[in-house]
């Protein structure tokens, strides 16, 4: 038996970040019936229709997207940083809701966003948030 691969995170970023106009388009062509769903939390459920079908999403979903970008939002960051922020968080919620990764996984995955975005700055903003 071989050892079993170990989750990357940044390439699943990486896949979303070349993909983040198209993603961000879906977002906001995206209809819900909530109203709380605001462009943000709809790219959190575009993310998590990455990996999960978009009917599975919940409100414990919608809670948890909201916590990353209310960290986000009320900041001096741009709304594409949110966006992303949001976009991930739905994203990596949908592979633990499907058993692809654990709750350690997912934690790192939590921990690896803000510096992935970071280092990929240029593609949120001209300059980088203070």
């Amino acid at each position: 038996m071989g050892a079993a691969k170990k989750f990357d995170t940044f390439s699943h970023l990486e896949r979303l970040l070349a993909d983040f106009d198209q993603l961000k388009a879906s977002a906001q062509a995206l209809q819900t019936p909530n109203s709380e769903d605001d462009e943000f939390i709809r790219c959190g459920i575009v993310g998590f229709a990455q990996n999960m079908p978009a009917d599975r999403w919940e409100y414990d979903h919608f809670l948890y997207v909201r916590t990353f970008r209310d960290e986000v939002a009320g900041s001096d960051f741009s709304a594409d940083w949110i966006r992303f922020t949001c976009l991930a968080a739905g994203y990596f919620l949908a592979l633990a809701e499907a058993k692809v990764i654990g709750d350690v996984e997912l934690r790192l995955a939590e921990a690896h966003t803000p510096g992935f975005m970071w280092l990929k700055c240029e593609a949120f903003e001209a300059t980088p948030p203070l």
